[in-house]
This record gives structure tokens, C-alpha cells and sequence, in this order.
């Protein structure tokens, strides 16, 4: 073969190459493959700085999240953590208070970071008492396609007396 067609040979393998790298989607090559999340993998510990409030005597409750667990989780860029509020033994949605705000679907929480909300002042519930938990919106993906069950995601149940 002569030099000027094994150099057209490798230019165009080359281009090839080029094209399909190119032709590949950046999320393609980070989408977990959640397979190899190993189950226990995803701890969490959800709490809050206090187990009950008075409306009276407090401003607000902060939610804290801990990734006490061996896989990273990633929370949604947005509205990442509401409050619910238990009406007749029923959970029901209570307030958002806080947007992340950025330019992708998510940010990531690796094993070992803890993340405390802003606080939730009580004026977002109108200072009524009763039972409430936040809510963390995570998933195991950066995507968010995959949400952590729900049970994973929530504080235990504080109290906000009068």
C-alpha cells in the first residue's frame, strides 16, 4: 500500500472515529448503570435540628441530610426539599420554601457530605400547629429518572406547637 493511502486510510479512520465520539451524548457516558448500585449502598439519615417546635418560641425547623452510605445520590437542582403536613393519618404537601437554583437537572451528594436546608420558617405554614416532615427529592441518578423510595427521603415526624 503506498503512503499516500495508508495516510488516507488512517484519515478516514480517524474521522470515523471523530464522528462517532462526537455522535455520542455526554449524559450516555454519565448515566449510571443502576445495576451496580449495591443494595444497602444508599444510606441516608434525614433529620431535623429539632423534634418539636413552638410557633411561639421558634423562627423556624432546618432539614438536614446526611449520605451516610457508600454511593452518591443526587438531588434535584430546584424545588429539592418540601414540607408535608399529616391531615386525617395522610401525608399532604405543606410548602416549598427553597429552590436550588443552576443550569443542570441535579447536584450530586457523595458519601460522607451532610447538607443543611435553609431554615423553614414557620410563616410558610401560616405558624399552625401540627405534625410535619420535609421531604428530600434524591434520585440514584443525575438524570433524576430513578427516585430513592420515599421512605428514604423523609425526616422523621417533628411537632410545631402554639
Amino acid at each position: 500500500m503506498s503512503t499516500s493511502r495508508q495516510l488516507r486510510a488512517v484519515a478516514v479512520l480517524t474521522a470515523s472515529t471523530l464522528v462517532f465520539a462526537c455522535d455520542q451524548s455526554p449524559t450516555d457516558s454519565s448515566r449510571r448503570d443502576l445495576s451496580l448500585v449495591e443494595p444497602g449502598a444508599v444510606q441516608l439519615e434525614i433529620t431535623t435540628d429539632k423534634p418539636v417546635y413552638s410557633a411561639a418560641a421558634d423562627s423556624g425547623a432546618t432539614p438536614i441530610l446526611a449520605n451516610v452510605g457508600q454511593d452518591t445520590v443526587y438531588a434535584l437542582m430546584g424545588e429539592w426539599v418540601y414540607l408535608e403536613k399529616l391531615v386525617d393519618d395522610e401525608w399532604t404537601f405543606a410548602a416549598v420554601w427553597f429552590v436550588y437554583d443552576g443550569a443542570t437537572w441535579s447536584f450530586p451528594v457523595a458519601p460522607g457530605t451532610t447538607r443543611h436546608a435553609p431554615m423553614m420558617r414557620f410563616g410558610y405554614v401560616g405558624k399552625r400547629p401540627g405534625t410535619y416532615r420535609f421531604v428530600f427529592v434524591l434520585a440514584y441518578d443525575p438524570e433524576m429518572r430513578h427516585l430513592l423510595p420515599k421512605e428514604q427521603r423523609v425526616s422523621p415526624p417533628f411537632e410545631l406547637k402554639p
